[in-house]
């Protein structure tokens, strides 16, 4: 076949569905993965992190939108080839019930790893815990904001939060040349403003948390290990275990605080609370 020839053969969907769904299927792939072991969004947002250039959001956006276009090509895809593919599952389905015990045993082990999946059972569980414990390493003192999502506030709700006369901070930030034009502007919008991260912005403000914004009663508790937030705490994990216990709930010090407060009638915080020595109360 001469080159003519060959850049003659006219366009056909059928390979472009069928490429774009392969490529789809890798970028979901590759995405999911990142999304795994991002920060939380009120650390990936506050310290704008980045992996290969893109933020958190951009990745959770190009895994949303390829997503929703790969159910659309596949769609397309069953579309163009719906004679080959009905003739499949003929095959298949008849090869099935042939094979009925292999048949059985697939869908019992399906509906099993569902069930285990939801509810958080080893292995299944241990891998979600896993992606905690990776999601969690992100968080230090030096990368959690002050208080969640602190990149939204306005400049006069931010000084509130940090029990600050709002003229005063207006004052520090005109001092670190990123002077906000109202006291309305978001900490985000300002750091936009001076190709800065909202963390930048709050360092050069030079605010210190008030004390009620202490190491143990941060943001995230459901994200936390019992063993990390024992260390916040200042006690032992076996102390902390030993709380649990006594309150009837059980765990590990690898084990988070949400996967904790699961089916028990208590939020993360409660749970939280019980490992620090503190009541909590049990919903009705």
């Amino acid at each position: 076949m001469t080159t003519a020839q060959s850049a003659a053969k006219p366009f056909t969907w059928r390979a472009f569905v069928t490429f774009y769904v392969v490529l789809s299927f890798l970028v979901i792939a590759v995405t999911g993965i990142v999304l795994f072991i991002t920060p939380p969004g009120r650390i990936a947002n506050w310290s704008d992190w980045r992996l290969l250039g893109f933020s958190k959001s951009q990745w959770q956006s190009v895994h949303t939108i390829f997503s929703f276009i790969f159910v659309v090509a596949a769609s397309f895809h069953l579309f163009f080839n719906w004679r080959v593919i009905l003739g499949y599952i003929a095959r298949r389905i008849n090869e099935g019930i042939n094979k009925r015990r292999e048949l059985a045993l697939s869908l019992t082990v399906g509906i099993i790893v569902f069930v285990m999946a939801a509810d958080g059972t080893v292995p299944f569980g241990t891998v979600m815990a896993w992606g905690e414990e990776i999601r969690n390493s992100w968080s230090t003192p030096a990368t959690e904001p002050p208080v969640p999502h602190a990149e939204l506030l306005s400049v006069a709700r931010l000084a509130g939060e940090m029990k600050l006369p709002v003229d005063e901070l207006m004052h520090r930030l005109a001092a670190a040349g990123i002077a906000p034009e109202s006291a309305g502007v978001t900490i985000k919008d300002l750091a936009a403003q001076h190709a800065m991260t909202p963390k930048q912005v709050y360092d050069r403000a030079g605010i210190a948390p008030p004390p009620a914004l202490s190491a143990g009663s941060g943001p995230g508790y459901g994200r936390k290990s019992v063993a990390s937030l024992c260390e916040e705490a200042g006690i032992t994990v076996d102390e902390g275990l030993a709380r649990l216990a006594a309150a009837g709930l059980s765990a590990d010090q690898g084990s988070s605080i949400r996967t904790i407060a699961q089916g028990t009638g208590i939020s993360p915080a409660d749970v939280a609370a019980i490992i620090q020595g503190q009541p909590a109360h049990r919903e009705e």
